[in-house]
């Protein structure tokens, strides 16, 4: 499996800063995902984030790394 060396952290902004980052097409494709009634909800549970990641990796066929034990 191939994994990034790096992790980074992007800071986020405000919204209309964050898009005028983007790519045009980026730009158009969150605005039709809004208008097509996509949201986007924070979370805390990283068990439910676990669970969207495979799903995730098993759509795109790739490998997540194994899930740590502290």
């Amino acid at each position: 499996a191939v994994q990034p060396r790096h992790t980074q952290i992007v800071p986020l902004g405000p919204e209309d800063q964050m898009l005028a980052g983007f790519k045009p097409k980026h730009r158009y494709n969150i605005r039709l995902a809004a208008r097509r009634g996509v949201t986007v909800e924070e979370g805390s549970d990283p068990a439910e984030m676990r669970r969207q990641s495979q799903g995730t990796a098993q759509r795109q066929g790739i490998t997540l790394l194994a899930e740590s034990q502290a």
